[in-house]
């Protein structure tokens, strides 16, 4: 769900910067993606998959409210 956010929040930039936003979004989206797995497992190896899921999942719980508060203050969205 912070990938819907943050495509929003990417779709609302003045339109000479939306393309490189878009990309850098994108890149760092299936960034993401990739290295996820691999982090995952080398942790799992390491502390087992239950540690890794909940280090993965407080990441998620905290970033989530970061996020939001930072969209809050960027200013107005496409919505406003």
């Amino acid at each position: 769900m912070l990938h819907n956010g943050v495509q929003a929040e990417v779709s609302s930039l003045a339109p000479e910067l939306r393309g490189s936003a878009f990309s850098m979004h994108s890149c760092s989206f299936f960034v993401g993606q990739a290295l996820g797995p691999m982090m995952f497992a080398a942790g799992a190896g390491l502390f087992g998959p239950l540690v890794m899921l909940g280090i993965f999942g407080a990441t998620l719980l905290l970033l989530g409210p970061v996020v939001a508060h930072l969209f809050r203050h960027s200013g107005p969205s496409m919505g406003d």
